[in-house]
């Protein structure tokens, strides 16, 4: 039988809690959900010396429109199920919907929470390659102040961000976008149980012209979330042109050989599913 090792749990029902709590402990980990924290502590992949469950907190179970700005904010401890219900009816929104609703199975979905799906940084993760993609930032908080990281640039590197100590991902903002096509694709490996590609992309067409194009990858392939640069084109009849620069920023990404595949056989499964991705934001 697995045995977590022994630590101190701690309940908060407020960020003031938090703040006072998290503060107290050298290596605290902070759960909402729950759902690979369990596992990590069970294997003993991590040893804090406090778990602090922010699930009580309903400052963090919120999911804000700001009319002003245009921007959605969601809270860290909102459940992966609720989003489809509770997001409104845009672009940006329905592909964190689609992300959102390919995380695990519906168990998963009704106990994971955005914070943990975007704080975790496992390379499989949904939710941040589709933030990533649609520009979304990390919103990020103290006991003295609140700060806003590009979720581009919230990952270190695999299972590292850039939360410093006393900090906690208050929840994750967005500017709603309008009129875009959306696609989110992935590749899984049964045998491992890892997504070994994830590509997320959105398209505003009119016409044959293209007035914005973006994508974002991930997977094991990747590590941490990338954007890939595919702007400067204006047809959709530059899609053969769009591939080949795709390819080029494949060659320039990152990989090696490793459990997960060779180098070729990452590239193979990340240039497909970028091209699935794109005849389908571009496509009639």
């Amino acid at each position: 039988m697995k045995v977590p090792p022994v630590f101190e749990y701690v309940r908060v029902d407020s960020l003031n809690d938090l703040y006072k709590n998290v503060n107290q402990y050298s290596f605290p980990l902070i759960i909402s959900g729950g759902t690979v924290a369990v596992l990590m502590l069970k294997n003993r992949v991590i040893r804090p010396d406090a778990v602090i469950d922010i699930s009580g907190i309903e400052d963090l179970n919120v999911l804000n429109l700001d009319k002003e700005k245009d921007e959605v904010f969601m809270g860290s401890n909102i459940k992966l199920y609720r989003l489809k219900s509770l997001l409104p009816d845009d672009s940006a929104s329905e592909l964190v919907t689609k992300s959102a609703s390919t995380v695990g199975d519906i168990a998963i979905r009704s106990v994971g929470s955005v914070g943990g799906n975007v704080c975790l940084g496992d390379p499989g993760n949904d939710l941040p390659v589709a933030l990533t993609a649609i520009g979304a930032y990390a919103v990020i908080g103290s006991q003295e102040s609140i700060r806003r990281v590009p979720v581009s640039d919230f990952y270190v590197k695999p299972f590292k961000n850039v939360l410093k100590k006393g900090e906690i991902l208050l929840g994750v903002s967005y500017k709603r976008l309008y009129g875009y096509r959306t696609s989110y694709k992935k590749h899984f490996l049964n045998f491992l149980d890892h997504y070994v590609g994830i590509v997320a992309a959105l398209a505003k067409v009119e016409g044959k012209s293209i007035k914005d194009l973006r994508m974002a990858a991930a997977g094991e392939a990747i590590g941490t979330p990338v954007k890939i640069d595919i702007s400067g084109f204006s047809s959709v009849d530059d899609a053969v042109s769009i591939k080949k620069k795709l390819i080029d920023c494949l060659n320039s990404l990152p990989m090696h050989d490793d459990r997960f595949g060779t180098i070729k056989f990452k590239k193979r499964i990340l240039s497909a599913l970028m091209f699935q991705a794109i005849d389908e934001v571009l496509g009639p």
